[in-house]
This record gives structure tokens, sequence and C-alpha cells, in this order.
């Protein structure tokens, strides 16, 4: 099972790592907050992750499934929460980019992560 550990709630969105199976992380992720409360899109559980299509990207990806009241929940390339709405992205280090807190070499962790993951799917599961 893939775990994304929340670490840091901001005006900037949700920080946190992916860490693989063994526990060990893979690359650093940030997700969109809801409001000004820092709570994020996905509430704090296991989800099944399936292969799908990203036509806005124009790639594969995954989608987080189940999520009450939200649908299209993918893993994708991005920098600041402002590239997503409720997805989530991926990067290799920590920065700024126009003022705000952001993931970089977003394009490269994501290869990674299609590079690590199975064909088929998986588990995902989202903790603080």
């Amino acid at each position: 099972m893939i775990t994304v550990k929340r670490i840091v709630a901001a005006r900037d969105g949700i920080f946190g790592v992916l860490l693989g199976d063994d526990g060990l992380p893979w690359m650093l992720t940030l997700e969109p907050t809801l409001d000004e409360t820092f709570k994020p899109v996905i509430p704090e559980g296991v989800y099944i992750a399936q292969p799908t299509y990203y036509h806005k990207g124009g790639y594969n990806t995954y989608e987080v499934m189940g999520v009450a009241g939200h649908s299209r929940l993918l893993f994708h390339v991005g920098n600041t929460e402002d590239d997503t709405i409720g997805c989530i992205l991926l990067g290799t280090s920590f920065g700024v980019i126009g003022g705000k807190k952001a993931l970089l070499s977003s394009r490269k962790a994501f290869e990674r992560f299609m590079f690590l993951v199975p064909g088929y799917g998986f588990q995902v599961r989202f903790t603080s």
C-alpha cells in the first residue's frame, strides 16, 4: 500500500511525502485545502487508485476513487496549489514559485511515480 503522509497544512496547500509500500519516501506531495480551515479534499482513509487518462494534461495517470462528493481526483504534474482543484501533485523538492510555496521538478517526480506504481492500480492511504 502506498501512503500519502501529510506533514504541513498551510495557506499554500497541504504538503506531504509519498511513501512506498516499504515505508520509504518516494517523493513529495501537494494537495489543495478545502477552505481557510486547511482541511484536505480527500479525508484520511484508504482508497483505491485506478488507471485513467488525464485529458487536460494529455497523459496516463491514476484516479483516487470513492471520495464522497468528489470525482477525478488525480495524481498529476503541477507546482502550486493553483495547479489543482482536488488532485495530488508530485515533486522532488520544495521551493517557492511566484511567492507561493511549491513543489519543484514535478514532471520528473511524476515520471518516477508512473514507473514505481503497478499498472493495474493500487491502494493508497491518506494520513496525517
